[in-house]
């Protein structure tokens, strides 16, 4: 914290957020260090630029086939890694910046790694080898007090490449559950940061993924600058019983098709005085999202897309991440919006969620 007040990086944030991301570069530390290893560099100005042409609505298809071969031809090829350090580390943070999943999180992390710079070799090392410790801690930990909610992953694991085979999205709809451990535990302690600022926002709003919908019709929904508002047309769909929520308990209800979305969204004219209660998977930034998440800067720093503190809601009372999680979540809002002493729920592995 120390250098971040020297050098004036940023608005300096709580000892909360920077422990988070000390521990998510554990977390890909050991999930994509060998993958990042086996990474051709030469390849990174391809991925930029694809992931440059996906924002591009008319021609995002064709795009992602594109980017979906090359990821599996170069993204996916593991080596074995010689050591932790600032090489290992600034070739992570390539590899990341390339598979266009964590834009927030490359951000923050780069705010390290201009840190890490500065350090010697043997520093570099020990603060990786801490970090990488404590993911492993987390993952064990986590696989035993959290294990009920993420009894799904395993199995999902071992299939979804069958299906999400030469897709753009592999990599995100491939994430082991170091990272599902790692969103649900973050979520509640970001949760505790934003807590006292979120209770004092005037305005609160959810953003609900777009799998929550019905699927019997087409969705009828508008757009707006946030997201699709419900048209209330069916009784059976989630989003319309959230809406109803919503109504009695004074937030509003967007829906996104992916947490991008709102890292795209212009900032809006006194959206300090609004906050994010959010269902969606990835939110750390912080979360994700944390960075939030994450990373998608939903904090509630100067500058943020969304000047404002998000909070995150966890589906109550299912075994393990599936669908019937989602009508839980119906029960899990009006406690948070009430009281806010909940948690995120991990990524839902059966949505299938456009990106």
């Amino acid at each position: 914290m120390e250098y971040i007040v020297k050098n004036k990086v940023e608005a300096l944030r709580t000892k909360e957020e920077y422990a988070v991301e000390l521990l998510f570069i554990g977390v890909i530390l050991k999930e994509y260090s060998e993958y990042a290893y086996g990474f051709n560099p030469k390849w990174s100005g391809i991925f930029k630029w694809l992931n440059s042409l996906r924002d591009k609505e008319r021609i995002k298809e064709k795009v992602d086939i594109i980017k979906g071969r090359a990821i599996l031809k170069n993204l996916l090829k593991k080596k074995k890694i010689k050591e932790l350090d600032l090489d290992l580390f600034k070739k992570i943070l390539s590899w990341l910046e390339c598979t266009g999943d964590f834009k927030e999180e490359v951000f923050r992390l780069n705010i390290w790694m201009d840190f890490l710079c500065e350090k010697d070799s043997n520093y570099v090392g020990k603060v990786l080898m801490f970090a990488l410790k404590e993911g492993e801690y987390l993952l064990k930990e986590g696989q035993y007090y959290l294990g009920e909610y993420i009894s799904g992953v395993k199995s999902y694991l071992s299939t979804y490449e069958l299906i999400h085979r030469n897709k753009e999205d592999i990599i995100y709809c491939g994430k082991g559950e170091i990272q599902y451990i790692f969103n649900m535990v973050c979520a509640e302690i970001l949760n505790k940061v934003y807590k006292e600022k979120f209770l004092r926002c005037e305005e609160k709003i959810v953003f609900a993924p777009a799998c929550m919908k019905q699927t019997l019709k087409p969705c009828p929904s508008s757009k707006e600058k946030l997201g699709d508002v419900c048209k209330r047309c069916s009784k059976e769909c989630n989003i319309n019983k959230l809406t109803t929520l919503g109504k009695s308990l004074d937030f509003k209800v967007y829906v996104i098709s992916h947490e991008t979305n709102l890292l795209n969204a212009k900032r809006e004219k006194n959206d300090n005085r609004k906050c994010k209660l959010s269902q969606h998977g990835e939110m750390l930034r912080a979360l994700s999202q944390a960075f939030k998440e994450t990373e998608q800067r939903l904090e509630h720093e100067e500058g943020s897309p969304f000047h404002a503190p998000p909070q995150a809601v966890r589906p109550q009372g299912h075994s393990h991440p599936s669908s019937p999680g989602r009508d839980h979540m119906m029960g899990s809002l009006d406690g948070t919006v009430k009281g806010l002493g909940v948690w995120k729920q991990p990524p839902l592995p059966n949505c299938h969620c456009p990106a």
